[in-house]
């Protein structure tokens, strides 16, 4: 028994250097050299509605190739961050957020200004060199001209210019988090990327098949297109930038004859009806690529063509010959107002032959809440 002992108090003793207890680490926080600027920048496939449905717009339409992204201190107009950045928002994944690099006094600034942000996509195209060293006038200033950016039956192999802009946006966020975001946390305001330009496409069909058609030319009149537009909307609430002056001459969109060499039994059916912007945009697309089989064709189309919006009523003429006709005929389209043809929009003007009605010609704009006018409207293609 008293070996026992012994031997428990010897083992005991083995426990006297108590261990120091492991203190609770403090979180540290974030030196402003660690905190940066979250900017959202979604796809122009997801331009949001002015007045009424999207029509789907095409990849190569929806095709960003390069992207651009300044920040500035609103009101003093210094820069916080720029980035040229290599992974760009898509039609599938509808946008992305970039996390921009800022100085620490931005970061660590207890009252941070409000903020301005360009974004610009397909630089290449609009024939502008901006870069890491442009300040907010140069950006303010930055135009593409229409001699750089005539009208194109196709779209540029680097993309349509593509750009947005958010004025006097608040920054929040303080040292306790390595992100700062635009206007608040749960539902960070994003950059919508718009067309810098529109599109407008002609369609002709007849109703005579025994009659031939030739479209002899189609032109936009003189003091429409405007010499220059700007690359960035301002904060004016106006849909459209251009400037002072116009081209004043007309602007031809075909150079040579197109034979009309469809014809359609109804020409009528090809009508705006006040349907969907999508569902009228497909009737229009099946008359044009045919169906059934054998594959039947019933409209003939010029364009796309896409050109530099404009603040100005749009308006042009097509002159045409049927046969059997010793001289050709003029007949005229236009918008309904000013303004309609500001950048992201897509126009269809459609005419038709109907034999002793002549040509008719439609404007076609549409919006859901016109159901008896010939001019509608269609936005955001």
């Amino acid at each position: 028994m008293m070996m026992l002992l012994l031997m428990l108090c010897a083992c005991g003793g083995g426990d006297d250097a108590t261990e120091t207890p492991t203190q609770p680490v403090t979180p540290t926080t974030p030196t402003g050299k660690d905190i940066q600027l979250a900017i959202g920048v979604t796809s122009p496939a997801l331009s949001a509605m002015t007045r009424a449905g999207n029509i789907a717009a095409s990849e190569t339409e929806n095709k960003v190739n390069s992207l651009q992204i300044w920040v500035f201190e609103h009101g003093s107009g210094a820069l916080v961050s720029y980035l040229n950045p290599t992974d760009y928002p898509t039609a599938t994944d509808g946008s992305k957020v970039y996390q921009m690099n800022v100085s620490e006094s931005f970061a660590n600034s207890p009252v941070k200004p409000a903020i301005d942000i360009y974004v610009l996509a397909n630089m290449a195209t609009t024939g502008l060199s901006l870069g890491s060293n442009s300040n907010q006038q140069q950006l303010n200033e930055a135009v593409i001209a229409s001699t750089g950016f005539a009208p194109a039956t196709s779209v540029p192999a680097n993309g349509l210019p593509m750009s947005g802009v958010l004025y006097n946006k608040a920054v929040v966020g303080d040292g306790t988090k390595p992100v700062l975001h635009v206007t608040n946390y749960n539902n960070m305001e994003m950059v919508p990327l718009t067309r810098a330009v529109s599109k407008m496409r002609f369609v002709f069909t007849k109703s005579a098949p025994d009659k031939a058609l030739t479209i002899n030319s189609i032109t936009i009149d003189e003091n429409v297109i405007p010499q220059a537009e700007h690359v960035f909307l301002t904060n004016d609430s106006k849909p459209y930038h251009v400037g002072n002056s116009y081209i004043a001459t007309a602007t031809p969109l075909i150079t040579s004859d197109l034979a009309v060499s469809t014809t359609c039994s109804d020409p009528t059916k090809y009508v705006y009806q006040s349907q969907d912007a999508q569902d009228y945009e497909e009737l229009i697309d099946k008359g044009v690529d045919g169906e059934g089989e054998p594959l039947v064709k019933e409209l003939t189309q010029s364009g796309p063509y896409y050109f530099l919006e404009t603040d100005k009523k749009v308006s042009g003429k097509i002159t045409y010959q049927i046969e059997g006709d010793s001289e050709p005929k003029e007949t005229h389209f236009a918008m309904q107002t000013s303004g309609d043809f500001s950048r992201n929009h897509s126009w269809i003007v459609y005419a038709y032959y109907e034999g002793l009605s002549g040509m008719q010609v439609i404007s076609v704009y549409v919006t859901p809440w016109t159901t008896t006018t010939a001019i509608h409207e269609t936005y955001n293609w």
